[in-house]
């Protein structure tokens, strides 16, 4: 079977309404197609692309040909919806996807720089959609869409979800402190359920099979099969046999080169842990002066035992309140005396720390092997 594209129909069901309208418009007005290009300096094949809705026209075309054909502006209102079908949510392209998605035994994706949205918290799609410049309506309507989607993994009869990222998209999620640990939570919880793996593509490994463009495969009853892909404002969907052949190839092999399921699981909780006095971040510019710390003694710092250390005597884990007025929270290894090194945490971070451990925040569930003080 030949290729479907998908994206040649993108939008042909909101362009071709529009261009209708635009061609009641124009017979209103009493004009030609050539009489109306004339009015607004264009070609009158322009205006017959529109009228068929084979090209879409941009806002500033659109006010002009409400200008012309005294339309009160419908044409730009129009235009909006149009746009919205065409380029927000969902464009068809991507509704013929989610249709096969909708319909799919088993998905295998793999996701070269951005967090699947499959994987993803509302937290994180939110920031996602504003970043993109949504209204906060749309933002909502985005987000509650994509929820829709994660349903299928989940009830009697769940999604079987594979899904293989690069390392980079992990350190997307760890570039962002307030929404990075409860991602980083959530990918964790994910991967515990017996349908869902997510395996890392780590750093410094060569993939000669990768490639820079998301990739998906859809299996579908009785033995359908489709291969996905994307790019920035479009896709295509194919079950081209030797097609689909072709690129699961690719796949499997870069699924060999990663991390094990259990390997991945092992990297989320390091990272995790590693981002525990990241929750609340220090104001951006704002760096607390070391200096006061670089001649003080052990023994000058009136250390405050901790009595949540390991050996349960207050032991091991100390901090000093001697320099709280320089903004800093010495912190020790009592058990190692005058030779502890000495880390400086701002009064900032070390309080985040003391709420983590207060709120129970989940990185404490897996982190105290990959969170140390030296």
């Amino acid at each position: 079977m030949a290729r479907r594209k998908p994206e040649q129909d993108a939008g042909r069901r909101a362009t071709e309404l529009w261009g209708e309208e635009l061609r009641t418009w124009r017979r209103a007005a009493g004009l030609t197609q050539a009489q109306l290009a004339a009015a607004i300096h264009c070609d009158q094949s322009w205006i017959s692309d529109l009228e068929r809705g084979t090209k879409a026209a941009g806002p500033q075309v659109a006010v002009q040909l409400d200008e012309v054909l005294h339309t009160g502006g419908v044409l730009l209102r129009t235009l909006e919806y149009q746009r919205r079908e065409v380029t927000d949510y969902h464009p068809d392209w991507f509704r013929f996807y989610r249709g096969m998605e909708a319909k799919a035994l088993r998905m295998c994706e793999w996701t070269p720089y951005m967090l699947s949205g499959m994987l993803q918290t509302e937290a994180v799609m939110r920031d996602q959609f504003e970043q993109w410049g949504h209204s906060p309506s749309r933002v909502s309507e985005l987000t509650e869409a994509r929820l829709e989607r994660q349903e299928r993994l989940f009830g009697a009869d769940p999604l079987q979800l594979l899904v293989i990222m690069d390392e980079s998209v992990l350190r997307r999620i760890v570039s962002n402190p307030l929404l990075g640990p409860g991602q980083l939570a959530h990918l964790l919880q994910l991967s515990q359920r017996r349908n869902v793996a997510i395996q890392v593509f780590p750093f410094g490994r060569a993939h000669p099979a990768a490639t820079s463009s998301l990739m998906a495969f859809l299996e579908l009853p009785r033995g359908a099969r489709w291969f996905y892909s994307e790019a920035l404002d479009r896709g295509y969907c194919t079950d081209e046999r030797d097609e689909v052949r072709k690129h699961s190839g690719r796949y499997d092999r870069m699924r060999f080169l990663s991390l094990s399921v259990t390997e991945s699981r092992t990297l989320f909780r390091r990272t995790l842990g590693e981002m525990v006095n990241m929750s609340k971040p220090e104001p951006v510019g704002h760096y607390a002066d070391m200096s006061p710390l670089k001649s003080i003694a052990y023994a000058d710092l009136k250390v405050f035992k901790s009595s949540h250390s390991t050996d349960g005597n207050g032991g091991c884990v100390g901090a000093s309140r001697t320099h709280l007025g320089s903004g800093l929270v010495p912190v020790v290894d009592t058990t190692l005396g005058a030779s502890t090194p000495i880390l400086p945490f701002t009064t900032a971070a070390f309080a985040s720390f003391v709420d983590a451990i207060k709120s129970h925040d989940p990185a404490f569930a897996f982190g105290e092997q990959y969170v140390t003080l030296c």
